[in-house]
């Protein structure tokens, strides 16, 4: 089972040392506290597709949106590349999020855009999967 705190943890370092946008993230799918922030983004569990390989493991879903000011749409579209790659293609038999990871994949297509909100920010949203050992 994934930590939401280790992972949102592990996220929050991640963009920091490694992305344009260092980016805040609170577990979703509701963010009060974020309301209002410039820079943010969410990380909701989702519910997974259940277990694989006779109950050994098990594949959860969780989703991430990070948002930003429409003046830095090039550093939220460059730091969702960054994460996006990191997830998908870096991260294989890894002990992370307080479990044992084997593979981290899409559900789904590519990192989508979000339209512009009210307060002139845009999103970047992807939903994956983790393969996960029980």
């Amino acid at each position: 089972m994934i930590d939401e705190v280790a992972m949102k943890e592990w996220l929050r370092v991640f963009t920091a040392d490694r992305c344009p946008l260092s980016v805040p993230f609170e577990t979703g799918p509701d963010i009060s506290e974020y309301a209002n922030a410039d820079t943010a983004g969410t990380l909701t569990m989702l519910p997974g597709f259940g277990l694989a390989e006779s109950g050994v493991f098990d594949v959860p879903q969780f989703e991430i949106l990070i948002r930003a000011r429409e003046h830095q749409l090039t550093d939220l579209q460059r730091t969702f590349q960054i994460l996006d790659k990191a997830l998908v293609q870096e991260l294989e038999g890894e002990h992370l999020w307080g479990t044992w990871v084997a593979i981290v994949g899409r559900s789904g297509g590519q990192p989508t855009p979000r339209q512009q909100d009210t307060r002139e920010r845009r999103a970047y949203v992807c939903t994956y999967f983790a393969k996960v050992e029980l």
